[in-house]
């Protein structure tokens, strides 16, 4: 059974820590990064959740980004907006597929016709 967090806000003990916080290795309650709305650490790569209304609010490699930049594309599922890594020939595109690139890498795409 998992010890109870300490929730310093509060002063009080519960099973989990509240939204937007992380339990640290002692057992206590800290707030995440103010870019994450829940996170795995204090650190703004350490992000497991972004606001989905924010402006950034798409997790890429753990952090919450505004716009998934050049070989991500956004995937949108239901309360988390993520970024998915490109075909490995796009050097952008609208989804994981060859056939999605719309930029591709050099001769990335002259070698595949």
């Amino acid at each position: 059974m998992p010890l109870p967090l300490l929730q310093p806000a509060t002063g009080r003990c519960k099973a989990a820590c509240p939204s937007g916080s992380y339990a640290d290795p002692s057992g206590i309650c800290v707030q995440c990064d103010a870019s994450c709305a829940a996170c795995t650490g204090p650190g703004a790569s350490e992000c497991s959740s972004c606001d989905p209304v924010g402006v950034a609010s798409h997790l890429r490699a753990g952090a919450c980004v505004d716009s998934c930049g050049s070989g991500y594309y956004a995937e949108d599922q239901p309360l988390v907006r993520t970024c998915q890594p490109c075909h490995a020939s796009c050097q952008a595109c609208t989804g994981p597929r060859a056939s999605q690139c719309s930029a591709c890498k050099a001769d990335a795409c002259a070698k595949s016709n």
